[in-house]
């Protein structure tokens, strides 16, 4: 309805800028186009030896998520950070690319541990980052325990 037309109860139609009644047609289902029934394929058949077969998108690319703790040689402060790919996070720390590192390295990897979800990777670098995580650090890198384990 444009902004000149109004409705009127009187009549019972929508009135135009000059009073006239405007023709509105209602649609009924009738006037609607016939839509066809879309055909579906044997969904059973996907399932079957000699049907299409399945393949999880995470059985064929698995992802692991590291915690890992760095220590700087120049002033020995830690930093814990999560990552799916190790290597090049401490390259990236090393390179000075990484804005929370920037000019405090070079950095050493003093542990690291894996993880198959994001969400518990983040949530064990949030445990290392309170003071009973701090603590456990501090007694990580005074014992020289192993630099890996798996989560």
């Amino acid at each position: 309805m444009g902004k000149s037309a109004k409705y009127c109860k009187r009549q019972g139609a929508l009135l135009g800028p000059d009073s006239s009644a405007i023709q509105v047609r209602r649609h009924s289902a009738d006037d609607l186009p016939h839509r066809a029934p879309v055909a579906q394929p044997d969904r059973a058949s996907a399932f079957e030896a000699e049907g299409w077969g399945f393949e999880s998108l995470r059985a064929r690319h698995i992802v692991m998520y590291f915690v890992y703790i760095l220590r700087s040689q120049t002033t020995g402060r830690f930093y814990t950070g999560s990552t799916s790919n190790l290597e090049a996070r401490l390259a990236q720390h090393n390179s000075d690319k990484s804005t929370s590192t920037k000019h405090r390295g070079p950095w050493n990897l003093i542990h690291h541990e894996e993880f198959e979800t994001l969400a518990e990777a983040v949530r064990r670098e949030r445990y290392f980052k309170t003071g009973k995580g701090r603590d456990e650090l501090k007694r990580l890198a005074v014992s020289g325990k192993a630099r890996s384990s798996t989560g």
